[in-house]
């Protein structure tokens, strides 16, 4: 008998013949196989290195025509490039601002104040736009 059942079969069976009990309900007993020298495979990490590292050297050698030239993207690509999350407060504020700025309410200006990162440059970019709109291109003084 396997060793790894045979806990699960004495607990069923009469100490004395070895046999079934017929007195005895089955009741599950903890069990599980270990793991063993399980390893992980593949591109484990490609969820978060793709973006930033790209393919690695070991694949086949058509590769390239098969599924593009990663380094023509790369290059296409700006640099510092990483998807990011903007919060939903801001991601409407900016599109409020990017619309009609006239009509930011106290909130969303509020959220605007603690953008960062690429939502503060998204601000910046709108903020640009509508001065160039407003003032065009050259700027001689600023009244604040």
């Amino acid at each position: 008998l396997d060793p790894r059942l045979l806990p699960h079969v004495r607990a069923l069976a009469d100490p004395e013949t070895g046999l079934a009990r017929e007195d005895v309900l089955p009741v599950g007993l903890p069990w599980q196989e270990p793991d063993e020298g399980f390893t992980s495979s593949g591109r484990t990490d490609l969820h978060t290195t793709i973006d930033t590292e790209g393919r690695t050297g070991d694949r086949r050698d058509d590769f390239d025509e098969v599924y593009g030239d990663w380094e023509a993207l790369r290059e296409a690509a700006a640099p510092g490039m990483v998807p990011s999350r903007i919060d939903a407060d801001v991601r409407q504020a900016l599109s409020q601002a990017a619309d009609d700025p006239t009509k930011l309410t106290d909130d969303q200006a509020l959220a605007l104040l603690h953008a960062d990162g690429p939502a503060l440059d998204e601000l910046c970019r709108i903020a640009d736009t509508l001065r160039r709109d407003v003032v065009g291109d050259d700027v001689t003084y600023i009244v604040t």
